[in-house]
């Protein structure tokens, strides 16, 4: 890139220094900056700002479950004997 910006500076192309400066400083910015993103989002399980609601997967999980055992303990006589369940 320093060969290609000294030959444009010296035949004064200054849109082609202008596109070779921004390839050397910009370009290695931009990719550092989405590895960093990348790595931000890559562990999902380490706590940080894109972490999984584990709270809310526990608390829906509980919910659940709690409504199957109460659905088990209120079951209409009719299917406790069609299923052969005992009370």
């Amino acid at each position: 890139m320093g060969i290609l910006f000294g030959a444009a500076l010296r035949n004064a192309e200054v849109i082609i220094c202008i596109q070779l400066f921004g390839r050397t400083l910009i370009l290695p910015v931009l990719f550092n900056a989405i590895l960093l993103i990348n790595a931000e989002l890559s562990d999902p399980f380490d706590g940080g700002a894109t972490d999984f609601p584990g709270g809310a997967y526990e608390k829906g999980l509980e919910k659940d479950c709690t409504g199957m055992v109460s659905a088990r303990q209120n079951m209409p006589d009719w299917v406790l004997e069609r299923s052969g369940i005992k009370a």
